[in-house]
């Protein structure tokens, strides 16, 4: 991708230089690669099924889901409807953090699912914020009306993250998702957005 997309920003806020752009289908190994260096106690909070894999057969089925999808923002960006995934690069073009929007449109009304994780050693640091701030950015230009994601209830950290970007807590399920035979409530949060220029 050109250094000067509009799609690639350099981030300072976070304490380190890191470059935030949009997944590519070339991305799609380093990605792999990231994912499978997170810890458990990460994992723990970052299970999704679509983009984690446990052996060679759901690795080749979550590339093949992810260059689906990518293949055919291309279509379907300019009617709002996309499957975004934005990374967040060291100085090294490492992948050290990702966030997803899953854009649906129901006539006039737009959601978002949205999920995010970053790289176990530059969490603290930064990545997540810059990473959620691009995010909210690109659901307002898109203009979408409520961003949604469901977060593990007792990750503290991943909560107060949310709340600082506007996310309100909205139902509280209990024993709703598993991790390693471990049963676990979960939260439904969501974002209201304004659309840009109101």
């Amino acid at each position: 991708m050109d250094r000067n997309s509009p799609n690639m920003v350099e981030v300072t806020s976070a304490k380190e230089p890191v470059t935030l752009r949009l997944l590519s289908i070339y991305d799609i190994g380093a990605l792999c690669k990231m994912l499978s260096s997170l810890s458990n106690d990460t994992l723990r909070f970052y299970h999704d099924p679509g983009l984690l894999f446990s052996d060679a057969k759901s690795y080749l089925k979550m590339r093949l889901s992810l260059f689906r999808k990518l293949s055919l923002n291309a279509m379907r960006y300019r009617s709002g409807l996309a499957f975004l995934c934005i990374i967040a690069e060291n100085k090294a073009k490492e992948i050290i953090g990702i966030a997803y929007l899953g854009v649906k449109s129901y006539g006039f009304f737009k959601t978002a699912d949205f999920g995010i994780v970053v790289k176990d050693s530059y969490q603290g640091r930064g990545v997540g914020s810059s990473l959620m701030n691009y995010a909210v950015s690109m659901a307002k230009n898109l203009q979408v009306d409520v961003v949604r994601l469901s977060v593990v209830a007792d990750n503290a950290r991943a909560i107060s993250l949310y709340q600082k970007f506007g996310f309100v807590i909205e139902g509280h399920h209990i024993q709703f998702d598993v991790w390693n035979g471990h049963i676990l409530d979960t939260f439904s949060m969501a974002l209201h957005l304004e659309p840009v220029g109101n």
